[in-house]
């Protein structure tokens, strides 16, 4: 799928909707003003590049049970839920993106169940996340992912996740929520070598009731400046991009109906 403009268009309210099959390529499509913009499950050995991928009502890119996918070089911004969601997915590289004014840039996430195995070796590298309310969200059934040489820079929060455990776990209480890799990225908010704290929250469930407790992860080579030539200022987008007016969405799975205006 190359070179569209899915401007309002597209199945069930997404511009781009694409499952069970493997090699395929989402190249320099425009999409925009849908529910969400791309919304693909069950792909094997595939690529989404080079999208400009903006204003959609829910998410700009979602990726379901996926392995070996690549999200390379998108501009993904302005999203109501998130810029990319990956769920129940392996072996994924989100790299090179531009992803701002999401709720969040970048969310992994995986179902609780015994026939899941969760969202487990994704990299996520070289990525500017920026001006999110959250970088980068993960929660229940995430281990094993590599946060690397991303820039964050000014997003209300940089990072945060959430896990549960259960007293009798095996993994209770340290080595599932520590599980995942921070190292060497840029954040705005750290400017000393030490490795940066990064708060989450584990829920403990002791038999009929639970425990919220704080807890942290670190990037242990906390990155003293940004990667490239990243400024807020440089990464400014032409104004087709930035479109003032108020949008009118078609979204037949909102709850709240089906013409939503933000």
């Amino acid at each position: 799928v190359v070179n569209n403009a899915g401007v309002g268009i597209g199945a069930e309210g997404t511009s781009i909707t694409h499952g069970n099959s493997s090699n395929n390529i989402i190249s320099y499509n425009v999409i925009a003003k849908n529910c969400d913009g791309i919304d693909i499950w069950d792909l094997i050995d595939s690529t989404i590049s080079f999208n400009q991928v903006y204003s959609n009502q829910q998410y700009g890119i979602t990726a379901d049970s996926c392995l070996n996918l690549s999200i390379l070089n998108n501009t993904i911004h302005n999203h109501a839920y998130g810029g990319v969601l990956v769920s129940d997915s392996s072996n994924c590289t989100i790299s090179g993106n531009e992803l701002y004014s999401n709720q969040a840039g970048v969310m992994l996430d995986g179902t609780i169940g015994v026939n899941y195995e969760g969202s487990t070796h994704n990299v996520v590298t070289h990525n500017n996340i920026h001006g999110n309310d959250v970088g980068i969200y993960w929660e229940s059934r995430c281990v094993n992912n590599y946060f690397t040489y991303n820039n964050f820079v000014d997003n209300s929060e940089n990072a945060y996740f959430w896990t549960s455990l259960e007293i009798g776990d095996p993994d209770f209480p340290l080595h599932r929520p520590c599980q995942n890799i921070w190292n060497r990225n840029y954040w705005s908010d750290w400017t000393t070598s030490i490795p940066k704290p990064i708060q989450g929250m584990v829920t403990v469930w002791l038999s009929s009731f639970y425990i919220d407790l704080p807890w942290f992860a670190f990037d242990k080579h906390p990155a003293m400046g940004p990667y490239g030539n990243f400024t807020l200022d440089n990464t400014a987008k032409p104004d087709y991009f930035m479109e003032k007016e108020r949008l009118s969405f078609f979204c037949p799975h909102s709850p709240i109906g089906r013409d939503i205006k933000p």
